[in-house]
């Protein structure tokens, strides 16, 4: 099964591989995203918060109000501003630059490393706790 751990190590290895042409920046940049975006999904399954498929990860971490998980979170969510820009915007060559690609490799990465943090006690308790009055707070979402 593909982990979102291996979408980053994928963005990770394209970059450091030979070809630098836009498509394969441009997929850097969206395979660094989707491997956070997996991989905190999987941190709120195992917390037992069901994920939502908004691409909303990033609030739920940011408001948890844990310092390491706002930190996650605000890396997450710029991390789907450059995701948009490299998918949708083919006009904008920022997501063509190397710097541009490299740190969103290095975002990711450390997205990694924050949630990695923050599934150690007592962060955890306090990450969970915090989502779920966020949650309570927005009211439901849709999960589809």
């Amino acid at each position: 099964m593909t982990t979102g751990d291996d979408f980053i190590a994928l963005a990770g290895k394209l970059f450091a591989g030979t070809s630098r042409s836009s498509a394969i920046l441009r997929t850097v940049v969206s395979r660094s995203y989707y491997g956070a975006y997996h991989s905190t999904g999987d941190f709120l399954i195992e917390l037992g918060i069901k994920r939502s498929h908004q691409h909303n990860f990033h609030l739920d971490l940011i408001e948890s109000g844990q310092p390491d998980a706002k930190i996650a979170g605000k890396l997450l969510g710029d991390l789907l501003s450059k995701r948009r820009l490299a998918d949708y915007e083919l006009n904008d060559v920022r997501a063509e630059e190397s710097k541009f690609t490299e740190l969103s490799v290095e975002q990711a990465r450390e997205v990694q490393s924050l949630l990695s943090k923050i599934r150690q006690e007592p962060a955890r308790s306090a990450v969970k706790v915090g989502i779920e009055a966020y949650r309570q707070r927005i009211g439901p979402r849709s999960s589809s």
